[in-house]
């Protein structure tokens, strides 16, 4: 698995590089959330069409997040299948 660190939240999947080509037609979805004290995870499903390879793209991945008392995140490590990824880029 691959992972990221960093607290960019769910809006957009915080492993994929700045340098990977892909359409403006991808998503990010929540598909579920798990909760336990000051600890989260966040299950999504990025989909989406690589520019370059016309490809199209389905990456499950999780989000691990410490949150503080307020309960917002304070820190956020990324995973997912990196070598699926890379077998659905087609590179």
């Amino acid at each position: 698995m691959a992972e990221s660190r960093g607290g960019a939240g769910p809006e957009w999947p915080t492993w994929l590089p700045a340098s990977t080509p892909t359409s403006r037609t991808c998503t990010s979805s929540a598909t579920g959330v798990r909760a336990s004290g000051n600890h989260a995870i966040y299950l999504w499903t990025f989909t989406g069409t690589h520019a370059t390879t016309g490809r199209e793209l389905k990456v499950i991945g999780w989000e691990e997040w410490d949150l503080d008392d307020g309960g917002l995140i304070k820190r956020s490590l990324g995973n997912f299948d990196a070598d699926d990824y890379v077998r659905q880029v087609g590179l």
